[in-house]
């Protein structure tokens, strides 16, 4: 019969296998979250890694002899690849501009992502080594394009 209603005596049959599925499904998930984790970097020891500020600057339009045009404190997203161009890190600088990211020793590339790519500000791409049992410490320096 097309479009009939199937008696509750057939649905109690189709319970193990929505179990079944439910039970496969759970499975699955724990398992790829379980190699997705085995897929990444070394265990990080605590102590070890990079950290700094980011600056940007010039801030001033025009600069005069005896005036004062620090460069300032910069919000930036901050990328850790390795040498092969692989992130293995992301980070944000706060407000004051200071940044730590928790890195196994090796050597990396720190990469000040621009804001609005192809055009200022932007930002430096640093070659750096983490020691085991040290903190790295780096400036990026931001170019406002002000000049």
């Amino acid at each position: 019969m097309c479009g009939a209603i199937p008696h509750r005596s057939h649905l109690r049959l189709h319970r193990p296998l929505a179990n079944l599925t439910r039970f496969c499904a759970s499975l699955a998930v724990l398992l790829s979250l379980g190699l997705l984790g085995a897929c990444g970097l070394k265990d990080v020891p605590s102590g070890t890694g990079v950290r700094g500020t980011v600056l940007i600057g010039p801030m001033c339009p025009v600069i005069q002899i005896g005036t004062d045009c620090p460069d300032r404190p910069f919000v930036a997203d901050l990328e850790v690849t390795l040498t092969g161009g692989r992130v293995v890190a992301r980070s944000r600088s706060d407000r004051s501009g200071t940044f730590e990211i928790p890195l196994a020793a090796g050597d990396y590339i720190l990469v000040a992502v621009a804001p609005n790519p192809g055009g200022p500000p932007s930002g430096p791409s640093l070659p750096f080594s983490v020691i085991e049992g040290q903190w790295t410490t780096l400036t990026v320096s931001y170019d406002s394009g002000i000049r």
